[in-house]
């Protein structure tokens, strides 16, 4: 395997990566292959995506064996899994925009986006169970169901100002952690590492995966539109009460204000620049940021436990670079 250089950025899905052009190539093929409109909307999802997911199935498996046909297609079912997810996410939020781009649900209506979620979600199964990789689709199986429940709950708190931290880190644990720690623990598991270092990677990734939707439950208040490709306060605006809000409420100077508009079921772009200017003076933001560093910090101590490597490395490298997350 040729030399790889150390990468200046958390961009760790560059062409010159390990294994990730032959995830590229394969997801081509799978929707080259497809047919009419599923083809259409399966090409124009097949852009703009980071294959943060495939990146970490198979950096997990290469702290343990050489890249492996086996991982690579784990980390492209990884990535069908994500897609759909991110397809359905939008018919949910009823959200237009996506990466910059008008949005599956906007383009050809809710029914076909979420048919079109459901044959990623097909033919992610179809590349695991053809490979017999039977304890990644366990993993992944396991991640959907938590996944569904954590929308589930999500949708059951909406407008809800008494959700505590506890229960908001549940329900991100399910939406988020739990594909994100599926996918390292299903890159190590297929590598054939000790149960061990299996189980580390799953509490990595857990670790990472909560600590991502940290920062983008921040960049939805404090980002900037054009670089996050959807409306700042989309999340607020559909009633979903995230960590900055919470810690807003939190304080008793602040929490009157916030609750008043929460109660109103109706979130405008006024009321969302005058939540984002108290999370600002209340040091909310700050403090949500620094929950997410702490998870950082401790994805990372796990990680050390992993025999060293340049791929090692590598996941420690993305770990830091979820901090400077700019969308």
């Amino acid at each position: 395997m040729k030399t790889i250089e150390s990468p200046a950025s958390s961009a760790l899905f560059a062409a010159d990566f390990p294994g990730i052009m032959e995830v590229e190539e394969a997801l081509h093929s799978i929707f080259a292959k497809a047919e009419g409109v599923t083809r259409d909307i399966c090409l124009s999802l097949n852009s703009g995506g980071k294959r943060i997911r495939p990146a970490l199935v198979i950096l997990s498996g290469l702290c343990f064996s050489d890249l492996s046909f086996e991982m690579v297609n784990t980390g492209v079912a990884a990535e069908l899994i994500h897609m759909a997810s991110l397809v359905h996410d939008d018919v949910i939020d009823k959200s237009f925009t996506r990466r910059g781009k008008r949005s599956v649900n906007a383009v050809y209506g809710n029914r076909y986006a979420v048919l079109a979620g459901d044959f990623l979600f097909a033919k992610a199964f179809s590349i695991l169970s053809s490979y017999n990789l039977a304890k990644s689709m366990k993993y992944f199986t396991d991640a959907i169901e938590q996944m569904c429940d954590g929308e589930l709950n999500q949708a059951e708190d909406s407008f809800d100002y008494k959700i505590s931290i506890d229960r908001y880190f549940k329900r991100i644990a399910q939406k988020t952690g739990i594909l994100i720690s599926s996918c390292c623990r299903s890159g190590a598991s297929v590598a054939g590492a000790d149960d061990e270092y299996v189980n580390i990677l799953r509490d990595y990734g857990m670790d990472l995966g909560c600590a991502f939707q940290i920062i983008d439950d921040i960049l939805d208040f404090n980002g900037d539109e054009t670089k996050l490709g959807k409306p700042v306060g989309n999340d607020m605006t559909n009633g979903d009460i995230t960590l900055p809000v919470i810690l807003l409420i939190q304080n008793p100077f602040y929490n009157s204000k916030i609750i008043e508009i929460i109660n109103t079921g109706q979130v405008t772009k006024d009321s969302i620049k005058y939540i984002n200017d108290m999370l600002k003076a209340s040091g909310a933001i700050e403090r949500a940021y620094e929950i997410a560093e702490n998870l950082i910090n401790r994805a990372k101590s796990r990680i050390c436990n992993v025999p060293d490597s340049i791929y090692r490395s590598y996941l420690i490298q993305i770990a830091d670079g979820m901090l400077n997350r700019k969308a």
